[in-house]
């Protein structure tokens, strides 16, 4: 697998607040997918599937309603642990190969494990492959704007998510 550079626009898309990443993540996504990603179109789509926009503000979105949250906005949500699959005798384990065929495809909106009862949301946008490392978004900034990260392979997929909705790919990328 070749290098992966999604371009996304970062000004002003840090999140607003400690609970509001993945506020800040579906809006960079929806802008790169070509959506309204207002926050009245979020908050609209959030009510069609019952699921409390106001509460998520305030106190960030429970895992239990990624997948509902990635239907509401037009992503595809994934089980997380496919990507920690190896049925390889050598190089990158299958899951690692299955992750970076679905980055390939459009940038990634990711819940990750930061603690075992705290989960922040990021963007995985990219893969250097000299150094076999993703490249992230963090919306969690001072400067007003996301910035980038890079972790090895191994270790990114080791911090996602268990829950259901763990990985999304907005369905503007998924025929890629």
């Amino acid at each position: 697998m070749g290098d992966i550079d999604h371009k996304i626009d970062i000004n002003g898309m840090a999140q607003p607040t400690n609970s509001t990443c993945w506020l800040a993540c579906y809006k960079m996504l929806l802008k790169k997918a070509g959506k309204d990603n207002s926050e009245a179109a979020i908050r609209a789509k959030f009510k069609t599937f019952n699921i409390n926009f106001d509460d998520a503000y305030s106190n960030g979105l429970d895992s239990r309603q990624w997948s509902l949250a990635a239907f509401a906005l037009g992503f595809a949500p994934m089980l997380p642990l496919q990507f920690r699959l190896n049925t390889n005798w050598w190089g990158k384990t299958s899951g690692e190969e299955a992750f970076l065929a679905l980055l390939a495809k459009g940038p990634l909106w990711i819940g990750r494990n930061v603690n075992s009862t705290t989960s922040h949301a990021i963007i995985a946008r990219g893969y250097a492959s000299w150094e076999n490392k993703v490249v992230w978004l963090n919306p969690q900034s001072a400067s007003g704007s996301a910035f980038d990260q890079r972790s090895k392979l191994d270790l990114f997929i080791g911090m996602i998510g268990t829950a259901m909705g763990g990985v999304q790919l907005h369905a503007a990328h998924a025929a890629a």
